[in-house]
């Protein structure tokens, strides 16, 4: 700053101090206070916690769907509709128990010791390859009896709690040109 400014050192210390002390006065208040009582302390903490939290969900969905790994060559208002749908299929999968043991297993995830505050990485912040499932082959083409207990998922939670109004319009619509 010295040669950039054609200024002396001493007048730099003065302006780096007096905009230091008017930075930290103006942000100390919401930003740096430093908690008075443990009930201050834990509102904190869970302050902290859930920013890492959104670092984690998309960190999930950056693992799991490989459409977010990139910039989307797409307008915004698409892109947070696709976002809301990968939370919403994330969200399915999370619920139903069997699918939520092979989408998300414990090692995915990163947990937090309650008592110590330790938290240990979890494997979405490895290589995203790595998580991946093996494929094998199945030569006869039968689907395994666990692909057959998802279908059913999937199926029970269309057809109830996870239906839209315009999907029998579609398929009805999707039927009649087949026919034709």
């Amino acid at each position: 700053m010295e040669y950039m400014f054609r200024v002396s050192r001493h007048s730099i210390s003065k302006i780096v101090l007096e905009t230091s002390k008017a930075l930290y006065k103006s942000l100390q208040p919401d930003y740096l206070k430093v908690p008075s009582t443990a009930d201050e302390w834990q509102k904190l903490a869970k302050a902290f916690k859930d920013r890492r939290t959104s670092e984690n969900a998309f960190g999930i969905l950056a693992t799991r769907w490989r459409l977010f790994r990139k910039p989307i060559a797409l307008h915004p208002t698409k892109v947070k509709e696709l976002t809301k749908a990968a939370c919403a299929l994330h969200n399915f999968l999370r619920t139903e128990t069997l699918s939520r043991q092979i989408y998300t297993p414990c090692s995915l995830i990163d947990q937090e010791d309650v008592v110590t505050g330790q938290v240990t990485e979890g494997a979405w912040r490895g290589e995203p390859e790595a998580l991946l499932a093996p494929i094998r082959a199945d030569h006869d083409r039968n689907p395994t009896a666990v692909a057959k207990r998802v279908k059913e998922e999937f199926k029970t939670h269309f057809l109830t709690n996870g239906a839209v109004n315009w999907q029998d319009r579609v398929l009805l619509t999707h039927a009649n040109t087949e026919e034709k």
